[in-house]
């Protein structure tokens, strides 16, 4: 047994301590080790095999315990919440109000939009997480079908219009990118569009985490929802699958409304498009004595 009164053995029983657990990364594991196995060194515990032959079991330190894991995930989460209310001067408790951190680091809009899913509502929750994505990942760019999916787990429906909805704002909150693949389509947010948005989390924050239909913030066009005649909603839809990407007539148009299992006279189709599309989403041009339409860029 090792005694306290003697200097030699103390020393001899601080040095196995020590080197039991110099390789140990965590400071404070690393601590209580040594002062655990210096005790029962001193008392002459089961570290002590026989004199001062000592065989000191030391268990393998874990990669990283459930503690520090619960850890690092609070330190991320409240580094990214302060990212948060930094960049828009607001408290760390009213982020809440609009976002939720997750664990892993991404985030959640928690807002409250109650009933409303339409053309504001859709509008502002696109907006909100661009804007989020922004200031957390550095990104203006985001891959629209991520934000869809968010948006229909959120209790969105199919959301057909979307990106006409984005088009339609003047002047510019969001470019609306669409490629061949619908996968490749992209929301930008632009640096009004930053601005604006800023705007509407105070109001929500203002509003106790409830969304308005109607925000001071947005464009007016934006503000006064019109219903949409069903014919509207489908050539929206072909608009959003990139049909008339490439210029159309008429008669392609209609045909294609048919494969989809929509009906309507060729004149009909093409008084919609005039009165409803051209010079908004979109734009025709002449050829051979034909008019052809495509999206406005």
């Amino acid at each position: 047994m090792i005694k306290n009164t003697d200097i030699k053995s103390y020393e001899k029983a601080v040095k196995i301590a020590e080197n039991s657990v110099k390789n140990m990364k965590d400071v404070e594991l690393r601590k209580t080790a040594f002062k655990v196995i210096l005790e029962n060194l001193i008392k002459g515990g089961e570290y002590i095999k026989k004199d001062y032959e000592m065989e000191v079991v030391v268990p393998p330190e874990p990669s990283i315990s459930t503690e520090s894991k619960k850890l690092k995930r609070l330190d991320i989460r409240n580094r990214l919440k302060k990212i948060l209310s930094d960049f828009l001067k607001i408290s760390s408790d009213d982020i809440g109000l609009v976002y939720e951190i997750l664990e892993d680091g991404s985030f959640e809009i928690t807002c409250n939009f109650g009933n409303e899913t339409g053309k504001s509502s859709q509008v502002q929750y696109v907006l909100l997480y661009l804007l989020a994505n922004f200031i957390i990942n550095k990104k203006r760019k985001c891959k629209s079908l991520e934000i869809i999916r968010k948006m229909k787990n959120f209790g969105f429906g199919g959301l057909p219009n979307i990106n006409a909805y984005l088009r339609s704002l003047k002047p510019i909150l969001v470019r609306v990118q669409t490629k061949k693949k619908k996968s490749e389509n992209t929301f930008e947010i632009t640096d009004f569009g930053i601005k604006i948005t800023k705007n509407i989390v105070f109001e929500i924050i203002k509003n106790k985490g409830i969304v308005k239909s109607r925000p001071e913030s947005l464009p007016e066009q934006i503000k006064n929802i019109k219903s949409e005649s069903e014919l509207t909603k489908y050539i929206l839809d072909l608009i959003d699958e990139g049909f008339l990407d490439d210029p159309k007539p008429i008669s392609e148009i209609k045909k294609k409304l048919e494969e989809k299992g929509h009906f309507y006279e060729r004149n009909i189709i093409d008084e919609k498009i005039r009165r409803r599309f051209l010079g908004k989403e979109l734009r025709r041009l002449k050829r051979n004595k034909i008019w052809y339409y495509v999206v406005k860029k």
